[in-house]
């Protein structure tokens, strides 16, 4: 941890190995900063100072071919899949290192919504918080008329 309260990563091996692994590590702990040895044919020459911007430039800048590669294949794969899915139901993106990516037709009951009561009462919330200010409400977002609006229009 630096002077600041913030994590820090330190590294003992070299750069060179320290791939993806590193980027993730840093950003899933939080670190900004890190300290690694600079060594040259196993010679220790000192002490380096990274920014975790500067590790992800470096890392980006040394592969961005493999990326843009890796990133290419999986759209080309969700492409030809496409087909195993309807527009209007919901699909499971599953990913396998055996078999790779694949996209299908979701087999589980999961619903993409929250059970009726659940929504009912959001939208109570929402209502009970219109009528203290004056935002617009779900119901004006979409277009509908709220009773408030319909009650204005006869009056």
């Amino acid at each position: 941890i630096d002077h600041h309260g913030n994590p820090i990563e330190i590294k003992s091996g070299n750069p060179k190995y320290f791939g993806s692994k590193l980027v993730f590590q840093m950003i899933s702990s939080n670190a900004q900063t890190l300290i690694h040895a600079d060594k040259q044919r196993g010679s220790f020459q000192g002490v380096k100072i990274k920014s975790i911007t500067n590790v992800l430039q470096e890392y980006v800048k040394n592969n961005s071919k493999q990326l843009q590669s890796k990133i290419l294949h999986g759209l080309s794969t969700l492409k030809q899949q496409s087909s195993n899915i309807s527009e209007s139901k919901p699909s499971e993106l599953n990913f396998n290192r055996s078999v790779g990516m694949t996209l299908k037709q979701a087999t589980s009951n999961h619903k993409l919504l929250p059970k009726k009561h659940v929504i009912d009462e959001l939208i109570s919330i929402a209502e009970k918080s219109n009528s203290v200010n004056t935002s617009p409400t779900i119901c004006e977002a979409s277009g509908k008329k709220t009773d408030n609006q319909q009650t204005r229009k006869k009056k």
